[in-house]
């Protein structure tokens, strides 16, 4: 296990809104934003590379989540939109499996 730096996750943050506002974008009845998520981010080595595994929550879930999601992961099944998860590889830039937490 290994920590995502500032830099790194400064570095991944303007893609990752773009990604999230896109993916976002069939929903758009919900009238959810990428702004209106806030994001955990965790060290994690797949196949020998360093990736920055961001877990995402609607900030409404905050009073539900408390201040302990600062220092734990906030778990959610079956969230749909209000939840997701994403891989980024800081040594190419890029995201893989982007998924809502259980929505077809």
């Amino acid at each position: 296990m290994w920590q995502p730096t500032f830099a790194q996750i400064a570095a991944m943050e303007p893609k990752l809104s773009d990604l999230l506002s896109a993916q976002l974008k069939p929903y758009s009845k919900d009238r959810l934003s990428a702004a209106d998520f806030y994001r955990q981010y965790g060290g994690l080595v797949v196949n020998g590379r360093q990736v920055i595994y961001v877990n995402g929550f609607y900030r409404g879930l905050l009073p539900t989540a408390g201040q302990n999601w600062l220092t734990r992961p906030v778990l959610i099944c079956d969230g749909g939109v209000i939840a997701f998860g994403v891989e980024y590889d800081p040594a190419t830039g890029s995201f893989s499996n982007f998924a809502f937490n259980g929505h077809l």
